[in-house]
């Protein structure tokens, strides 16, 4: 009876824990149901998703720019499987991997999709929009205000799709808001334009500083970390970005840091600091480029990656110790500029077509001269932008890196662990490179290699620092490069120096000096040019801050190797037979370009004595 009782027990027990594991079983196979069930529908809406994205923005519009001749089908295949994977908007997809400017996807869109495309005015918005509109809108929404009419107010938008800005424009305006399309750039500058003030600017430098000069008296090491002093930096950074300076330099004196800016080549005033900041600042600035704050004495060079109100903004970092202090220099490289393609270079139609042609020669050297910061750079880079990037392998060694590449493998030169130009090179000859960037041949070693690269089937860009495009022949016979070699290894060298362009808002056009009247009328009857006997002169106003020059213009120079000239190299000629020979053959001198300008009214006369010798 108890053995009885016992088994009862056993068998009921099993009973109840098998119909746990039973039920645990459904349970589980319930949910799991119910998650693929989910997954299905997630994995059918984001399906549908990427078609109906595809249908709207992708194939129609890249059909659209293949049918432009804009891209290419290699091209828009590539970037509808990057648009795959990274899910983005076809338009940025083209934009983000070089195919591609913003301006022309924009129009693209605009003709897709029935929204008006809009030139976003140069000079700064009206005070009353600004007023309806706030600053912190526009940046965030991206957008600015560009007129009302009635109950309507007219936005030039990155977006035109963005219903959170519609609505917040209604918020804050009472208006119904009319969207027009337009490239951000175009609207981040007008931003820029429009809500920055120099009066601000020193208003917040005198509070920012006479708030550091209190933190830094009570406790230096906290103040570098954070606080005034941290803001102070910021703002100098800040300005220097507005005003569109290439380089900030903190220069230490006996009783003040002063503070100047580059701008349009030629050195600007900034802003005077207190003496008892300049430790502070110069350990500020080292913290954020990632130096040795306890070393003063030693030159030391860094990087600072920063942003400023959604643009990402590289500083180099350079220090040296001079008579009374660190002596700060930063160059600054805006990246939301990006690389400017061969249009924007400022070359003159026939000049620009000779470029094209020379960079698609399929191997030899082509270099770029002139002095430091003349743009050597830039134009390299707009030379590899205008390249078909996927059927060829495009590789660089530089110092530094100025901007990233799509598509192009590139290398930094590290002294420190072995990586030079020539180093560099060698390396990149090992892995199948169809064109090579060489940021600069400096000594035997890195020129013997570029030659013979360019000799064995690779298109090579190099940069030298030369005055003029037939000075370069020169430097590499003084690098110990046999004349033969160069004959037979280069294609051309082109030689450029910036120059301020006058602000086309203020010039003024008076008649051309007598003792230059000659020279200017024999340009324009060799160029073909008709010339109105004037000459445009700086004024000043807002939009070039009362400067009279906004922006700046490459002159440029030339020389396309040929059977003559090649002969004269090889007989190791003088450089007046070597001249002579290339103008005979067509070849414009830097100053001949610069009349051009002159004669067009984009350069004025004493700009071009100060860059351009006579």
């Amino acid at each position: 009876m108890k053995e009885t009782k016992e088994t009862a027990m056993f068998e009921w027990v099993s009973a109840r824990v098998q119909g746990k594991f039973e039920k645990r079983r459904l349970l589980k196979e319930a949910e799991e149901k119910e998650r693929k069930r989910v997954e299905e529908a997630k994995k059918d809406l984001e399906s549908r998703d990427e078609k109906c994205r595809a249908r709207r923005y992708g194939k129609l519009l890249g059909e659209m720019l293949v049918e432009a001749d804009v891209i290419n089908t290699d091209q828009l295949e590539m970037a509808l499987a990057e648009q795959r994977r990274a899910r983005k908007m076809i338009g940025e997809v083209l934009i983000s991997l070089g195919f591609t400017s913003e301006k022309i996807i924009v129009e693209a869109v605009g003709r897709q999709t029935g929204i008006a495309y809009v030139r976003v005015p140069r000079e700064p918005i009206a005070p009353n929009l600004l007023k309806l509109v706030p600053e912190e809108v526009c940046r965030q929404h991206r957008m600015v205000p560009l007129g009302i009419e009635g109950s309507i107010i007219k936005l030039a938008m990155a977006n035109p799709f963005d219903v959170v800005a519609m609505d917040t424009i209604r918020d804050c305006t009472c208006l119904e808001p009319f969207p027009f399309i337009a490239p951000w750039g175009d609207i981040a500058a007008a931003i820029e334009k429009s809500f920055f003030t120099i009066e601000s600017f020193d208003e917040t430098f005198e509070k920012l500083i006479a708030s550091a000069e209190a933190r830094v008296g009570s406790d230096e090491k906290d103040a570098v970390s954070r606080g005034p002093l941290v803001e102070l930096v910021d703002q100098l950074i800040l300005r220097a970005v507005e005003e569109r300076a290439t380089d900030i330099h903190i220069e230490p004196e006996e009783m003040i840091v002063r503070v100047r800016y580059r701008i349009d080549s030629v050195l600007q005033p900034g802003a005077m600091i207190p003496k008892k900041l300049q430790s502070a600042i110069s350990a500020r600035i080292k913290v954020m480029a990632g130096l040795n704050i306890s070393e003063s004495r030693l030159p030391q060079d860094g990087c600072i990656r920063f942003s400023i109100k959604g643009r990402q903004i590289d500083l180099r970092v350079s220090t040296l110790l001079c008579h009374f202090g660190e002596d700060i220099v930063l160059r600054v490289l805006d990246r939301a500029s990006g690389v400017l393609s061969m249009d924007r270079l400022g070359l003159f139609p026939d000049d620009l077509g000779k470029f094209e042609r020379i960079i698609e020669r399929p191997h030899g050297i082509i270099l770029v001269t002139g002095p430091t910061g003349s743009g050597k750079t830039t134009t390299l880079y707009a030379a590899l932008s205008k390249l078909d990037y996927i059927d060829v392998n495009i590789m660089t060694i530089e110092d530094p890196i100025e901007y990233e590449l799509t598509l192009v493998r590139q290398s930094q030169v590290n002294v420190n662990t072995g990586i030079t130009f020539a180093s560099g090179l060698r390396a990149i000859l090992r892995h199948d490179t169809d064109i090579i960037l060489v940021g600069e041949i400096r000594d035997e070693e890195t020129a013997e290699m570029a030659v013979r690269a360019a000799m064995t089937g690779h298109l090579v860009f190099s940069t030298v620092h030369t005055n003029a495009a037939l000075d370069a022949v020169s430097i590499l016979v003084g690098l110990k490069v046999e004349p033969l070699l160069i004959t037979d290894a280069m294609v051309a060298v082109v030689s450029q120096r910036l120059a301020r362009a006058v602000c086309p808002k203020c010039q003024k056009r008076v008649p051309a000096p007598e003792d230059r009247r000659a020279e200017l009328e024999a340009a324009a009857e060799k160029e073909d040019i008709a010339w109105d006997g004037m000459v445009a002169e700086p004024v000043g106003c807002l939009e070039c801050r009362f400067r009279g020059f906004h922006g700046r213009t490459g002159l440029f120079e030339i020389f396309e190797m040929g059977r003559e000239t090649e002969d004269i190299i090889l007989h190791r000629g003088s450089r007046e037979e070597l001249a002579a020979c290339a103008r005979h053959n067509g070849m414009r001198t830097m100053r001949e370009d610069g009349l051009r300008r002159v004669i067009t009214h984009n350069l004025s006369l004493e700009e071009l004595d100060r860059v351009v010798e006579k």
